[in-house]
């Protein structure tokens, strides 16, 4: 049987407020929370944005998987007008773009750690729909699982998966 490709995109733990900040005691809790349930996924990469709170997520995964992390600029973190206005923010927009295509060549099952808008704009090229209109909500830890079928085929298994989460760690700030 061929191998299929699976992206799991996930949204960083909760953070402390502010621009580049780390992880709150309960973003450390959810990240952990995540990363026992990612075990059983046979994750084969894992990408992660190089922001603090994408970096912490990332590694307190690492310490279940055991895989390295390939840390890429195009998961960082933009600013919410690139998604409202992409036809004024090309550059952003083909960025990400850019590192959707790349990856989309890959096989197995791929861990992408970013962070809300971003994730946005990745599901939305699954979609097929203009970034614009990808007004998906996205809880810390959400897990979001998009399967490519065929040539640019994709299936949607879930957006915002939290249910390795109690719902006191769902609580969240945004």
């Amino acid at each position: 049987m061929k191998k299929r490709l699976n992206i799991y995109i996930v949204r960083h733990g909760e953070k402390i407020d502010g621009e580049n900040m780390p992880l709150t005691k309960r973003g450390r809790k959810q990240a952990e929370l995540l990363a026992k349930r990612l075990r059983k996924l046979k994750i084969s990469k894992m990408y992660s944005s190089d922001l603090e709170r994408c970096k912490e997520t990332a590694e307190i995964i690492k310490k279940h998987i055991k895989i390295p992390i390939k840390y890429d600029i195009a998961l960082r973190e933009v600013p919410n007008k690139v998604k409202k206005y992409p036809k004024r923010y090309k550059k952003e927009v083909n960025i990400i773009r850019k590192f959707w295509s790349k990856i989309n060549k890959e096989k197995g099952n791929l861990l992408l750690v970013s962070s809300g808008i971003v994730n946005r704009i990745l599901l939305s090229f699954a979609l097929k729909i203009d970034t614009s209109k990808a007004n998906f909500m996205q809880y810390p830890t959400g897990l979001t699982r998009i399967e490519k079928r065929k040539e640019k085929r994709y299936r949607i298994w879930h957006i915002n998966d939290t249910s390795h989460l109690s719902d006191k760690m769902k609580i969240i700030q945004m």
